[in-house]
């Protein structure tokens, strides 16, 4: 059998379910559907009248619909079905009372799908279903028209179109049953009658080669003898079509410049093969101690035998010329990695990997990367971390768990689970050049962490490790710092009477006193947090030279981490942090004074005339006010994305307190309507409507927070003592376009970590598809709340800059004021985030 008969055959072996799941995809979104099947087919009498009436292009309109021939609940049923085909609003003469007796002859696909497209009335009908439907009754009416959009997504029309449509070639034809199959799980099943049917006109419209349309011919009726030797009914009819074809929708300009349909989308396959056979990969057999492996990698339209079970992520067809950087990393004591065959570079040609710089080079295939490994003498479950980078940025991590005992069989002995993703559909459009890329993570059963780090311009790779408790400790007296410079102590904030706001006025000499204690803190995260390398395959003076000039580093955050890394605070000039002589950079100083635009000076460029004497503090040496940094969490099922999306007008939610207290609030907002059309909204219910219709780029909170008895945190709009938003707030709501930035410029926040400002953030990202989210590492105030927000929504939507840049400018200015205060600003997003003009 060729490689066309095998592919046909794949292709042909699929429950009959999927294959009626085509045609109802067709129909939903009024493709070129034969009249003939449509009215031969034995669907359910709903749905066939309302393919009826799409199939005829019916000027429909309600009366149409309720004159067709069948029961009045049937009719109700054809209507909400049809419902995108119809001009009308006149939906007050659906008979309401039939729609419980209704909605169960309508798959609850069909209802998500329904409700989620646009069209005249869709307000009045979603209202009238919610008002009945068991589905929807007591859910969120607007979570089941965001999650119904994914039933629309492009790369879903695409694939069914070319395997349909077009009908050729087999291959797409059954990646578009599986994808149809996914999204439609509850239609009914067709006999194999309309199976041969739908089978037919794939044949009857394959195009190319007539040899090819031959074998399909052959396919189908071995495929249909086989499935009719099974019994139960099935059959072997193959009914005579008519050639004409009815044109429904003109969809057809959507799917112009579609990548050739012979492209397969690929998959990334992981294994372990023998020292001394790297072209047979390990399959359900433990790991010998203290032997090598080889570990591979691959990326091909299937997942490769022998491959780990439990990842295997399938990545798009336009991946195509792209690099992927694969870099392995150890845990301590487990499976051990050899320093100099640790990275490779993979290019994606055809769906496959092509390997453009070796890890290590075993000549047994020019798709697969090889990498040194070997087991620890001691059993047990052992790991090893696989990072992949495109342009410096992370954006996945993958952890193999192997059976380390005595080389015996054992079908779990390979597990692959990712464990960070930034993208799950590898659309690596999102993801700007990175020149540093950090991941910070737990070592299991060590109580250590450890810092991944990856720079993309030299394919350089290094760890660091340090103690779980050091690293506390550190991050507190660092963040400790910060209180002390905002309030005059290192205690959490309490009240504006006791804590009182520091930098309410300039003050030079106040400047210079915080910069140096913030510069003693920053370095000792540089040097004994980042720079504790476990190998040496990046030196001090190396790392420090790879990252003096400004550019864009990204921390990946794991969801529920328990330590969000204070990196802007992080400073990387030579430094003794130990002597009481240390002065604040006379050049900056100058630029102060002299009012120069700080990033321009030589300071901030990395090119400090004081860099070498280490007795010296200049704000360059900061990461946050040298660098553009972004700190996306891993959140697993989300996509992060670079683009805000919506409308080009940008529009601001401002969700504001009205407690007294906030005496800038009138003229704040204000200044933020002069950047963008501004909505204040001032009380938790009309907060939470406003995020739910998600109109807006930036929801912007400029109100109070704290944490609940149960150490939850939250966000209190309105009145004070009013109810509070949590990230369980949250839940049904869900953005597609925009997805907007959130600010959480909570002011007069009691005692609540960054930890915690994680968790809610992780609401808004993760519940709501936000693009980001900016928090703060401490308590701020009003006066630094409005500074920073007016500043940054000024260059982040007027002047339509990345995050990471709009951030770094923001601090600058702030700094040119006298106030270093912009460090406490935490951007959990790309650095590249922006809305786009």
């Amino acid at each position: 059998m060729g490689a066309l008969d095998e592919a046909l055959a794949a292709a042909l072996a699929v429950p009959l379910k999927q294959l009626a799941t085509v045609v109802s995809a067709l129909i939903d979104m009024k493709r070129v559907v034969p009249v003939a099947i449509v009215q031969s087919l034995r669907l359910p009498e709903t749905l066939r009248a309302a393919a009826v009436i799409r199939a005829q292009r019916v000027a429909a309109s309600v009366d149409t619909v309720l004159s067709a021939k069948v029961r009045p609940d049937l009719q109700v049923a054809s209507l909400i079905l049809a419902a995108p085909a119809l001009d009308t609003k006149d939906w007050e003469r659906v008979d309401v009372t039939l729609l419980p007796a209704t909605m169960p002859l309508v798959p609850k696909q069909v209802v998500r799908r329904v409700i989620g497209k646009p069209f005249a009335g869709q307000r009045e009908l979603a209202d009238r279903l919610a008002s009945v439907s068991p589905f929807v009754k007591g859910r969120s009416l607007e979570l089941v028209r965001q999650r119904s959009m994914e039933l629309t997504d492009p790369a879903i029309r695409k694939a069914v179109v070319i395997a349909i449509d077009t009908g050729n070639p087999p291959s797409e034809f059954r990646k578009a049953l599986g994808t149809s199959a996914s999204l439609f799980p509850n239609l009914e099943w067709w006999e194999t009658s309309e199976t041969a049917a739908l089978l037919e006109n794939v044949r009857r419209t394959t195009r190319g080669d007539p040899d090819a349309a031959t074998k399909l011919a052959r396919a189908i009726d071995q495929a249909l003898a086989r499935l009719g030797s099974l019994g139960g009914g099935w059959t072997h009819a193959k009914p005579k079509l008519p050639t004409t074809r009815i044109e429904l929708g003109d969809l057809r300009g959507d799917d112009r410049g579609l990548e050739p349909a012979t492209v397969q989308r690929p998959r990334v396959s992981i294994g372990v093969a023998l020292d001394d056979s790297a072209a047979q990969p390990v399959q359900n057999t433990t790991l010998a101690p203290d032997t090598r492996y080889w570990l591979w990698f691959e990326i091909a339209p299937d997942t490769i035998a022998g491959a780990a079970p439990g990842g295997n992520p399938e990545l798009p067809r336009d991946l195509e010329d792209t690099d992927i950087d694969v870099v392995l990393f150890a845990f301590a004591d487990q499976l051990e990695v050899d320093e100099t065959y640790r990275r490779g570079t993979v290019r994606v040609i055809a769906s496959r990997s092509r390997v453009v710089t070796p890890a290590a080079t075993p000549a047994v295939s020019e798709a697969r990367l090889f990498f040194p490994i070997r087991t620890p003498s001691t059993p047990g479950n052992h790991a090893v971390r696989i990072s992949l980078y495109h342009n410096g940025c992370l954006v996945q991590s993958h952890v193999l768990t192997t059976i380390v005992r005595d080389g015996s069989a054992d079908v779990d002995a390979l597990r692959l689970a990712t464990d960070f993703s930034l993208t799950r559909s590898f659309d690596l459009k999102a993801f700007a050049r990175a020149d540093l890329s950090i991941l910070l993570n737990d070592d299991p059963g060590t109580g250590t962490h450890s810092f991944r780090f990856f720079r993309g311009a030299d394919k350089v790779a290094a760890d660091a490790t340090i103690d779980g408790t050091q690293l506390t400790s550190m991050i507190n007296f660092a963040r400790g710092a910060l209180r002390l410079a905002a309030w005059g102590t290192r205690n959490p904030w309490r009240t504006i009477e006791l804590d009182p706001y520091q930098y309410g006025t300039p003050d030079l000499t106040r400047l210079q006193r915080d910069l140096i204690m913030f510069a003693v803190h920053g370095c000792r995260l540089f040097t004994q947090a980042l720079l504790k390398f476990r190998q040496g395959a990046m030196s001090v003076a190396a790392f420090r030279a790879a990252l003096r000039a400004p550019g864009v580093i990204q921390l990946g955050l794991k969801q529920g981490t328990a330590f969000v890394f204070p990196i802007s605070l992080v400073y990387d000039f030579p430094l003794d942090p130990d002597s009481s002589k240390l002065s604040v950079c006379g050049a900056f100083l100058a630029n102060v004074q002299a009012g120069a635009d700080l990033a321009g000076t030589p300071c901030l460029a990395g090119q400090c005339p004081h860099y070498e004497n280490d007795l010296v503090v200049c704000p360059g040496g900061f990461w946050g006010f040298r660098h553009q940094i972004g700190m996306p969490p891993d959140l697993q099922n989300v996509e992060a994305t670079a683009d805000v999306g919506g409308p080009d007008e940008a529009a601001i939610a401002a969700l504001v307190s009205t407690d007294e207290a906030f005496v800038g609030r009138e003229a704040h907002i204000q200044a933020l309507a002069k950047l963008a059309a501004t909505k204040t909204f001032d009380d938790r219910i009309a907060c939470l409507l406003e995020l739910k219709r998600g109109h807006a780029h930036v929801e912007y909170f400029y109100c109070h927070g704290g944490t609940t008895e149960g150490g939850t945190a939250f966000l209190q709009v309105g009145a004070p003592g009013s109810d509070v938003i949590t990230s369980q707030s949250l839940v049904d709501i869900e953005w597609k376009d925009p997805r907007p930035l959130i600010i959480l410029n909570g002011c007069h926040t009691t005692d609540v970590s960054p930890e915690q400002v994680f968790e809610l953030a992780t609401g808004f990202l993760a519940f709501a598809r936000a693009s980001g989210v900016i928090g703060t590492e401490i308590t701020i105030f009003e006066s630094l709340a409005r500074a920073f927000g007016e500043e940054f929504l000024r260059r982040f939507i007027d002047g339509r800059e990345p995050l990471g840049g709009a951030l770094r400018s923001t601090r600058l200015q702030m700094l040119m004021k006298l106030n270093p205060l912009g460090l406490v600003y935490m951007p959990l997003a790309l650095p590249n985030l922006q809305i786009r003009a």
